[in-house]
């Protein structure tokens, strides 16, 4: 058997070969993982919304810390999206000192 037929056969000696979609549903089925998953999402997401946003308003992580009255890691943990969940609080006193307004949007869940 060639190596093609061995990545492209299903069965390869006697190990059953499972495409990443598969693995990927599987794991988002148990509700846990789903949770974690989507805090992972959300902050990096955030923390690249933030970054970006401060950024455009050509502030420094110091200067945006210092107009929310935090401090310069604080931003960096944000930003980094390493930390824990943002607040909202935190979340809305960074977009208005940059300018900004803080939404919230509720989605039907695709899956569901």
């Amino acid at each position: 058997m060639s190596k093609k037929e061995e990545l492209t056969n299903p069965k390869v000696g006697h190990k059953r070969f499972v495409g990443l979609e598969q693995v990927r549903d599987e794991f988002m089925a148990d509700p846990v993982f789903r949770v974690e998953y989507d805090q992972i999402r959300f902050r990096e997401h955030a923390a690249g919304m933030v970054r970006s946003a401060r950024r455009d308003a050509g502030l420094t992580q110091v200067e945006l810390a210092s107009r929310i009255n935090t401090t310069q890691s604080a931003i960096a943990r944000l930003e980094s999206g390493k930390g824990g969940l943002p607040s909202l609080d935190l979340l809305g006193r960074v977009s208005r000192a940059l300018g900004l307004k803080l939404t919230i949007q509720l989605e039907r869940n695709q899956a569901a």
